[in-house]
């Protein structure tokens, strides 16, 4: 049964709870939409498009983060005292060493124009647990890795 087909409303969203495989993890699936409207095709469409993607999409994925991290971790540990940061911002050289200080979520299915081909994966951090991470894909290409808020 497709996971469209599962989605029950609840917290103003469309909502599954589901093993994802790209995530390798138990996420939310969540489809917004518009005065508890059901998902449109066109939304179930960019999920099935995305699915079809998947597995060059876990790598580009990965590698967005591993990148993002990179060029924010430096930072990061600054703002820690005493070099207390070894745990939540280890020093990192290879994209595998990034999958464990992440714990995916969720994927979100905007309600945006259906042009805009749009889902956000949404992962907890080790190194920032207030906002947690996001990835945006738009016409199954990474655009951007940054706060959740870039996807929700």
């Amino acid at each position: 049964m497709h996971p469209f087909d599962q989605l029950v409303f609840k917290d103003f969203d469309w909502n599954l709870d589901l093993y994802h495989p790209l995530m390798d993890a138990e996420i939310t699936l969540s489809v917004d939409t518009e005065d508890e409207q059901p998902p449109a095709a066109w939304q179930r469409a960019v999920y099935d498009e995305f699915m079809q993607h998947s597995e060059r999409l876990t790598i580009d994925v990965f590698q967005a983060i591993f990148d993002y991290y990179q060029s924010v971790a430096a930072e990061y540990r600054q703002q820690y005292q005493h070099g207390d940061w070894q745990q939540a911002l280890p020093e990192i050289s290879q994209v595998d060493e990034i999958k464990p200080l992440l714990t995916p979520t969720g994927i979100v299915v905007p309600e945006l124009f259906p042009d805009d081909r749009e889902i956000g994966l949404l992962f907890e951090c080790s190194w920032e647990p207030e906002h947690g991470l996001a990835v945006k894909i738009q016409h199954n290409q990474v655009v951007e890795v940054g706060f959740q808020d870039i996807c929700i």
